[in-house]
């Protein structure tokens, strides 16, 4: 066991408690735009995938930067 002691730095309560009334607002809004049909709800799995597909251009834009990478094309389906 090591001697070394780890301190964990506690959150200030104040800016705990601010963050809680912004998300709570927010979250307050989102539901009445919800209600209201402001806005369109998608579901979960679709919004992952957007997030997926997010990352994985971000990650292509970065690795273009440095790396030329080809492009995949289509594969022909074989017919027998």
């Amino acid at each position: 066991m090591s001697s070394i002691k780890h301190y964990q730095r506690r959150p200030n309560p104040i800016i705990v408690e601010k963050l809680h009334n912004i998300w709570a607002k927010e979250a307050l809004q989102r539901r009445d735009e919800v209600r209201n049909d402001l806005v369109k709800t998608i579901s979960g799995e679709h919004a992952l995938l957007q997030v997926r597909l997010a990352i994985a251009e971000r990650f292509e834009k970065i690795e273009s930067l440095t790396t030329p990478v080809p492009k995949l094309e289509p594969r022909n389906k074989q017919t027998q």
